[in-house]
């Protein structure tokens, strides 16, 4: 009996074992196969993010781009506010009194307003039809030698090329150089004044724009197999551009050109990826990267992935202690591909926040002008900047001059200060600055509330670098320092301060504090910005704000220069006027209460002789436009404006946040908190449910439809509704009908 005991107690733990390693074995092909997948999905999202980074850096050359075209219009069009130019372009030629004399003057000022144009890749020449002449800030020239000799395309073409400039049915045209110069890619923007203005002004002024610096902007650190088409708002190719300046391949292009691109602007051809992207002004932006540079980039795990799993499930099957060793290797090959994964976030992450000086900087311009329209948007942008609780701030107006034989381009110069500036004035708190005219130069210092002699710091730090600009670059510093700021909302008082300690700062002061500064009797404190702030103060019904700037205007006046009885007079004239312009915007339409009220304020206003009286005026006047402002939260109104106006085509966060007065990104944060949803969701369910509703009809249009609802496109619309509603338009108007 013992030996069948002890047989049956050996099969039974066999059978047990064996139990549990058909188990293990399970549960370690169950974990393999997701890892498997989630491999898989890894290696997935992390191809997307790289495309996405891609597309995210077309977008910004696009948007740079975008930026350079509105500085060239900018330029066409403030020609026309030039009453010589004007006169000029009206001159039939020689024959006309003083015609070389304007024109020399005219050159004289185009040599000024070229360095608007000095950082673009253009080159701006002006036709005057009336008298048949070329002119440019270097040149004046009849337009038949100016194309013979100065642009020496075919003599055959030269009519064409003059009526080419003259064609332009709305005033802008953006045409291809190829027909009269085959070796070239550049194109030409033209720009008929009079016809963009709706002006007698007989002028047309064109633009060649140089596509080599617009490949060297595209193609930063991109293969040669890369391809750019630049296409028109009519959709004819006005440029097609490679690295290395080698034709592209025909087929290629054509597929650029398809449609087929999904929401993102993501399409395949062949072994290409395909990335769209459109500019403001309708341009379409095409970039095809080889798909190889993912995999590059990425790696390619998937043969070692295979093996560890085949091996694992060997191992598995033979011996289970071999089993749980080998079933280690897979869990580890995945956290090192996470990881990876992570890596690869993050560097989009630090792509993202290379943005953020440009945010900052206009952030920084809109505290300073005292213009942030709510107490939530103000509170966001210290926030972002990190500046938020208990500091002591400080505004510098600062300009630098070259000195001697100073070598430095103004772009050397704007980076080489940026350098110094975050050197010398940057602690524990980050310093912003941002440049207003050439070589100006506004800077925001911060310190804890509880650091002492803050403003002896500050002067040394400026002086060190002063010294450091003058003795290592020939380079004169110097500026002036606003009083020191404990109420970030009152950061624009020491703007204004320190613009006028800046006036008096010279070689003996580089740096001058406001509270330094003698104040001249003989003259009262009101400049016009102080003015102009007075007065969107007491429209916003700001009431705060509004004292604080009464208290800034009684203490420059009143207490530190002691104004004598008939300067006062006049500064008491001046504040009555600004009240009056505030007075009249008011609308009182329909409010006869608020008639009788004004016609008292009116009369108190009129006989008003003491600066306290005026004060109590406006506060009285800021009550006014509270109880006729609009509420605070911009969202209903924004709503509203969405449903009303959602069939624009141009209609846009960017558009938004300039009708409503509030930054896109503050607009975008805000809009996506109330509501829920993001901006470009809630606008596209605006358009499906009015598409829906229309649909119902039998007798709507489909080939018009899509206008009618916003979209650029019809691709555009169909691919977006069949997302929506899983059927085609036509499939839905066939059920309906």
């Amino acid at each position: 009996m013992p030996q069948p005991i002890m047989h049956l107690s050996a099969k039974r733990r066999n059978s047990v074992a064996l139990r549990y390693a058909t188990i293990y074995i399970f549960f370690l092909l169950v974990c393999l196969t997701l890892g498997f997948f989630f491999y898989m999905s890894v290696t997935d999202n992390a191809q997307k993010n790289y495309w996405s980074h891609h597309a995210a850096q077309l977008s910004v050359d696009v948007s740079i781009t975008d930026s350079d075209l509105a500085t060239i219009e900018n330029f066409a069009r403030q020609l026309s506010t030039d009453s010589t130019f004007v006169r000029l372009t009206n001159m039939t030629g020689l024959d006309s009194p003083g015609f070389v004399f304007t024109a020399y003057n005219v050159m004289q000022s185009l040599s000024v307003r070229q360095y608007a144009l000095f950082s673009l890749p253009v080159d701006a020449h002006i036709y005057l039809p009336e008298s048949d002449y070329v002119i440019s800030a270097s040149q004046f020239s009849e337009a038949d030698p100016f194309y013979r000799y100065y642009l020496t395309y075919p003599p055959q073409l030269q009519q064409q090329w003059y009526a080419m400039l003259l064609e332009n049915g709305k005033g802008v045209s953006c045409r291809s150089l190829s027909p009269f110069d085959t070796a070239t890619r550049d194109v030409i923007l033209t720009y008929d004044i009079g016809k963009m203005l709706n002006a007698r002004i007989p002028a047309v002024i064109w633009f060649r724009l140089d596509s080599v610096s617009v490949a060297k902007r595209f193609f930063s650190s991109l293969p040669p197999e890369a391809v750019l088409t630049i296409d028109n708002t009519d959709g004819s190719r006005l440029i097609t551009l490679t690295p290395d300046g080698s034709a592209a391949d025909e087929s290629l292009l054509a597929a650029m050109a398809a449609s087929g691109y999904d929401a993102n602007g993501f399409a395949v051809s062949g072994d290409m990826q395909l990335i769209r992207c459109s500019g403001k002004n309708g341009w379409l932006y095409t970039l095809a990267l080889p798909m190889s540079m993912s995999t590059e980039a990425l790696g390619d795990y998937t043969p070692a992935f295979y093996l560890i799993f085949f091996m694992a499930i060997l191992s598995g099957a033979a011996l289970v202690f071999l089993l749980v060793r080998q079933s280690m290797r897979p869990l580890l090959d995945l956290h090192m591909r996470l990881v990876k994964a992570q890596g690869d976030n993050a560097e989009m992450q630090r792509t993202i926040d290379a943005q953020r000086p440009l945010l900052c900087m206009s952030y920084l311009k809109k505290l300073l002008s005292g213009h942030v329209s709510s107490e939530d948007e103000f509170s966001y942008m210290m926030d972002f900047l990190q500046l938020s609780g208990r500091l002591q701030h400080y505004v510098l107006f600062c300009h630098v001059n070259p000195q001697g034989d100073a070598q430095l381009s103004e772009s050397d110069m704007y980076t080489l200060l940026q350098e110094k500036i975050s050197d010398h004035l940057g602690d524990r708190y980050p310093v912003y600055h941002y440049s207003t005219l050439s070589r100006d130069y506004i800077i925001l210092v911060s310190y804890d509330a509880d650091a002492q002699d803050t403003l002896g710091d500050l002067q040394r730090r400026v002086s060190a670098l002063h010294a450091d600009l003058a003795q290592n670059y020939n380079l004169w510093f110097h500026a002036g320092a606003g009083d020191v700021c404990t109420q970030p909302h009152l950061l624009w008082e020491s703007y204004e301060q320190a613009r006028s300690a800046y006036r008096y700062a010279a070689k003996d002061s580089v740096f001058l504090p406001y509270s330094l500064i003698k104040k001249d009797a003989d003259q009262w404190y009101y400049p016009v910005e102080i003015s102009a702030k007075l007065q969107r103060f007491i429209t916003t019904g700001n009431q705060q704000q509004a004292a604080e700037l009464f208290s800034l205007i009684h203490r420059e006046n009143l207490i530190e220069r002691q104004l004598p009885v008939a300067l006062l007079g006049y500064l008491l004239s001046d504040l009555k006027n600004t009240l009056v312009k505030a007075r009249f915007q008011i609308d009182t339409a329909g409010r006869e209460d608020m008639r009788a009220a004004l016609a008292e304020l009116d009369a108190r206003l009129e006989t008003a002789s003491a600066f306290h009286e005026i004060e109590a005026c406006a506060i009285t006047l800021c009550g006014f436009f509270t109880s006729t402002a609009e509420p605070s939260d911009p969202i209903p109104d924004i709503k509203r404006y969405l449903q009303e106006n959602f069939a624009d085509p141009s209609l846009c966060l960017s558009k938004l946040s300039g009708i409503f007065n509030i930054s896109e990104s503050y607009l975008s944060h805000l809009f996506k908190t109330r509501t829920g949803e993001n901006f470009s969701v809630y606008l596209e369910d605006l358009r499906m449910t009015e598409a829906e509703r229309r649909l119902r009809d039998p007798g709507c249009n489909l080939s018009t439809l899509y206008e009618e609802l916003g979209y650029s496109s019809a691709a555009t619309w169909r691919r977006a509704f069949k997302k929506r509603f899983g059927i085609t338009p036509s499939e839905m108007l066939k059920q309906n009908s």
